[in-house]
């Protein structure tokens, strides 16, 4: 059994961490960076930016064959730290 924690936003992987200490502070700090890149884009501007619905830490195990087999929430990042200020306390706060 292989297990990883796993970044997801909207339904995507967005990347993969080792079982780790490290890699979980590499999974909070994918998301930090997500969500920096999120509250830079100016929407007029852009109005085809793609808001961010879910954004959450999984921990994953995959069987010997590679299969998904298990999942359990790690973090999920409400909206209101998605679409404002509040994420940073979210993200330093683990």
């Amino acid at each position: 059994m292989k297990k990883q924690y796993e970044l997801i936003k909207d339904g995507w992987v967005k990347g993969t961490f080792e079982k780790t200490r490290e890699g979980l502070e590499q999974a909070y700090d994918e998301a930090y960076q997500i969500l920096m890149d999120y509250e830079e884009v100016d929407l007029v501007e852009h109005p085809y930016a793609s808001e961010i619905n879910e954004l959450e830490i999984q921990l994953s195990t995959y069987n010997a064959c590679g299969e998904h087999v298990e999942c359990e929430l790690v973090h999920e990042f409400a909206p209101e730290e998605i679409q404002n200020d509040n994420w940073e306390g979210a993200v330093d706060g683990r």
